[in-house]
C-alpha cells in the first residue's frame, strides 16, 4: 500500500509493517522495523469523518499470541498521517458516519462511536453477519447474509427491515432521494425511505459488491469485472469493460467514478476510472486486492487487504475507444477511435495489442499528435471471430488501458447493424 506526501513516500503492508522513501525508489523501515511474519490484517470499508478519513477491517485469525478475530482501525486526520489501532471488537465489515455518530457493523453485532475512537457494542435485532452499513435520509441502513437488514435512527436503537430477498446483500448506499443494496446472483433492492423496498430489474445473475451514486447515474459492480449503471437506482444494463476481476467497491469524485477490486489470478490490486460509467480505463498497479474506494476533499482512498491504504490526488489520463463494440466484416477495413481526455502537449505513442490473434489486423500503436485528443485505429478483418483491443496510453500519462471488443463477421452479415437496444 502506498500514499504520497510532499518530499515522502510511505508504503504499509501486512500487519502494519511502514517503510519510507524520499524518492519511491530506496526503502527503509520506519520505527523499530518490519513485521512481515506476523499476522496480516486487512482494512474492508472507508468513510470520510468530516475532514478525517476512517478505514476499518480487521483480522479473522493469527498465529499463537497474536490477536485472534479483532478489530483494526486506521485514522488520517488534517494534521496526521495513517495511525493504525486494534480496537477489542471483532472484524469490522461496514462503516458509516451520519450526523454526529459513526456506525460499524460486522457478524452478528452493530458498533457506535461519537468520535471514531471509543466504540460501544449495541444490541441488535439479528446474529446475522452485516456486511455493509450507510446513512441518509436521516437514519442507518445495515445489510448482510440472506437478505439481512436494520435501520437505526441514531446507531444505538436498531430495527429490523424487510429487504424482499434472501440473497446475501454486500452492499448498500444513499444517493440523495433513494437507497439502493446489492448482493448475490445479482440481486438488487431500492427504497425511497428505508422502510418500503422493491426489487431492482436487471438480467445479470453475478454477484455484486459495491453500489454508489454520481453525476445522475448509478453503479453496482461485482465479480468477472462486471458493471451495471442505471439511471433511476431501478432498471440495470450491463456496461462492456473487458476487465474480469472481482469489483469491489465504487465511488464518484465529481469528475470520474473509480472503481477498485482484485485479480485473483495475479494477485494484485485493480483500479479503473470512466467519466461516465460506460468507457473505462484500467490503471497498473503493483498493490494487494482492494476492497473500498471513498473520493475526499483531497483525493481518492482505497482500502483493501493486508491493510492496503491508499491515496491518489487524481486518477491518470482516462482514455475510450469507440464504439465500444466493433462488427467488422471478413476481408473489409473499418475504425476505431481512440480518445483521450485531455489536449496533448506532445505526441503520444499508444500501443496496442488483442487478445486473440488472426481475427483482426490492427498496427502495434497509433500516435496521439500534439494539440489533438484522439486518432483512428484500423482495423481489418482477418478471420471470423471475437477479440478484445486494448489500448495502453504511455506511462507519463498514467499507463491506463481502455479495451473494445471486435467481431468480425462473415461479408454478408457486415451490413447490418446491431440495434443498440439494450435488455435489462
Amino acid at each position: 500500500a502506498l500514499v504520497h506526501s510532499p518530499g515522502k513516500y510511505v508504503a504499509l503492508g501486512d500487519a502494519g509493517d511502514l517503510v519510507t522513501s524520499s524518492d519511491a525508489q530506496t526503502w527503509q523501515c520506519a520505527g523499530a522495523g518490519c513485521t512481515s511474519d506476523a499476522c496480516a490484517d486487512g482494512f474492508r470499508s472507508v468513510v470520510a469523518w468530516g475532514d478525517d478519513v476512517l478505514a476499518a477491517g480487521g483480522v479473522g485469525f493469527c498465529e499463537p499470541v497474536k490477536r485472534l478475530d479483532g478489530g483494526t482501525f486506521a485514522l488520517r486526520t488534517a494534521t496526521e498521517d495513517w495511525r493504525v489501532v486494534p480496537a477489542d471488537i471483532g472484524v469490522v465489515h461496514g462503516v458509516s458516519v451520519g450526523v454526529s455518530t459513526g456506525v460499524v457493523v460486522g457478524d452478528g453485532w452493530a458498533g457506535s462511536s461519537p468520535d471514531g475512537h471509543d466504540w460501544q457494542l449495541q444490541e441488535i435485532p439479528t446474529t446475522g453477519t452485516l456486511e455493509s452499513v450507510t446513512w441518509g435520509a436521516g437514519t442507518f441502513v445495515a445489510v448482510g447474509v440472506e437478505g439481512e437488514m436494520l435501520s437505526s435512527p441514531d446507531g444505538v436503537a436498531w430495527n429490523p427491515l424487510w429487504s424482499r430477498t434472501d440473497e446475501d446483500l454486500d452492499d448498500v448506499a444513499w444517493g440523495g432521494d433513494r437507497f439502493v443494496a446489492v448482493g448475490n446472483a445479482g440481486t438488487i433492492v431500492w427504497s425511497h425511505d428505508a422502510l418500503n423496498w422493491e426489487i431492482g430489474v436487471t438480467s445479470s445473475a453475478v454477484d455484486l459488491h459495491g453500489v454508489a451514486q454520481g453525476d445522475d447515474l448509478w453503479l453496482a459492480v461485482g465479480d468477472e469485472g462486471t458493471i451495471l449503471e442505471s439511471t433511476d437506482g431501478i432498471h440495470w444494463f450491463a456496461v462492456t469493460t473487458g476487465v474480469g476481476a472481482r469489483l469491489s467497491g465504487v465511488a464518484w469524485d465529481g469528475e470520474s467514478f473509480v472503481v477498485v477490486g482484485s485479480d485473483v489470478e495475479e494477485g494484485r490490486g485493480v483500479v479503473l476510472a470512466s467519466p461516465d460509467g460506460r468507457h473505462w480505463t484500467e490503471f497498473p498497479l503493483e498493490a494487494p486486492g482492494l476492497r473500498d474506494v471513498i473520493a475526499t476533499g483531497q483525493g481518492l482512498v482505497a482500502v483493501g487487504d493486508d491493510r492496503a491504504l491508499m491515496a491518489a490526488g487524481c486518477v491518470g489520463t482516462v482514455a475510450t475507444l469507440d464504439p465500444q463494440v466493433r462488427f467488422v466484416p471478413f476481408g473489409e477495413l473499418s475504425y476505431l477511435t481512440l480518445a483521450v481526455d485531455q489536449t496533448l502537449e506532445s505526441d503520444a505513442v499508444v500501443a496496442l495489442e488483442q487478445s486473440v490473434d488472426g481475427v483482426a489486423e490492427i498496427p502495434s500503436s497509433v500516435t496521439i499528435p500534439r494539440g489533438h485528443t484522439s486518432v483512428e485505429i484500423p482495423v481489418g478483418g482477418l478471420g471470423i471471430g471475437t477479440t478484445w483491443v486494448t489500448a495502453i496510453v504511455p506511462d507519463g500519462l498514467g499507463g491506463g488501458a481502455t479495451r473494445a471488443r471486435v467481431e468480425v463477421v462473415p461479408a454478408e452479415l457486415g451490413t447490418r447493424r446491431p440495434t443498440g437496444r439494450r435488455t435489462p
